[in-house]
């Protein structure tokens, strides 16, 4: 899942927790759900999970540059994200 959020330039951000997705930041401050804009899930559906799956396996050999790797992370990448405006949230989690 990944919550869209607007954070001010200012806003205290240090890397992610060791293991987490390199894309992840933590925020040092609290951010509020009414300051939410949108929330994007991968679908559930069994091809999904298992191109995601499979990515998160690929993903050390991709960042080595195995081309066969990146070939994987790709397949993943094709899945479109569901989309849910900020309201939606209570029934998405």
């Amino acid at each position: 899942m990944a919550v869209g959020r607007v954070v001010p330039s200012n806003a205290p951000v240090t890397d992610a927790s060791p293991g987490r997705a390199r894309s992840a930041i933590r925020l040092s401050c609290t951010v509020p759900l009414r300051a939410m804009v949108s929330v994007h899930v991968d679908e559930d559906a069994p091809a999904v999970r298992s191109a995601v799956a499979d990515a998160i396996a690929a993903l050390p050999a991709a960042d080595a540059g195995d081309d066969d790797a990146a070939f994987v992370l790709d397949e993943a990448r094709s899945h479109e994200l569901l989309w849910f405006d900020v309201t939606e949230i209570p029934d998405v989690i």
